[in-house]
This record gives C-alpha cells, sequence and structure tokens, in this order.
C-alpha cells in the first residue's frame, strides 16, 4: 500500500487506493484536510445491495432528495464533486459485504471512482477504499 501523504502529493491516475482497515477514518480525515483537501466518507459497511451503496454515497456526498440512485447518478454526481477547484478525497468505507453481496456491481462502482479520478477536466478527486477489520 501506497502512504496516503504520497497519494495525495502525487496521484496516479484513474487508481482507487486501498487503505488498511486498522487506519482511523480520523486519522485519514485529518491528513486529507492537512493537506489542503476536502474530505467525504461514504460509509456503507451495513450496505449489501446496490441501492443501499448509492444511499450511503448519496448521504455521504451530501446529494439532494432527486438524487437517482442508479449508476448513472452516480457518475453525473461524481462529475460535480470539487467544484471550487479544490481536491476531493473521497474514502469509501468497509463495503465489503455489498462486494460479497454483488461483485459486479461493486466493480462497477469502482470502475466510476476510477474514471472520475482520471478526469482531468475537473477538480482533482482522489478515491480511497477501507475494508472491513478481520476478526
Amino acid at each position: 500500500m501506497t502512504s496516503l501523504a504520497s497519494v495525495l502529493a502525487n496521484p496516479p491516475k484513474a487508481v482507487v487506493h486501498s487503505v488498511p482497515p486498522e487506519a482511523s477514518v480520523v486519522d485519514i480525515e485529518r491528513a486529507v484536510r492537512a493537506a489542503g483537501c476536502e474530505f467525504a466518507l461514504v460509509e456503507s459497511a451495513e450496505a449489501r445491495d446496490k441501492l443501499a451503496v448509492l444511499d450511503a454515497f448519496a448521504e455521504g456526498l451530501g446529494l439532494p432528495d432527486w438524487f437517482g440512485r442508479n449508476l448513472d447518478a452516480l457518475v453525473d454526481s461524481l462529475r460535480d464533486v470539487g467544484a471550487h477547484d479544490t481536491a476531493t478525497v473521497l474514502l469509501w468505507d468497509r463495503p465489503d459485504e455489498f462486494k460479497a453481496q454483488a461483485p459486479e456491481a461493486h466493480t462497477a462502482v469502482l470502475d466510476i471512482l476510477a474514471e472520475r479520478a482520471a478526469d482531468q477536466d475537473r477538480p482533482r478527486f482522489v478515491a480511497l477504499v477501507r475494508s472491513q477489520p478481520k476478526g
């Protein structure tokens, strides 16, 4: 795993980064804000299907009630993240149950995050994923 500081300083294109399960959300947010970036947390430990994950993204990103709850709407919404020319770091926290229950949809969401990270025409976007601790 690459250190968070190096990811924030020189993020590779079109990559979703893993952070270790033992890393605390508070420490991750503190590092992100210290680097001058915006922070968004998508908590999905209880989400087991695509609609629940999309609801978690809507909540974590502060999307409006009319958010479409589909993958195309997520793509559109992520285009607007970082509209203030400030880099945004999104932490997708504990998507493990979703991955186990809906692996194809999980992969689709990861692809969407990677696509947004690669978008050079928008403010910088870095996607992190933290798995549930084992045990």
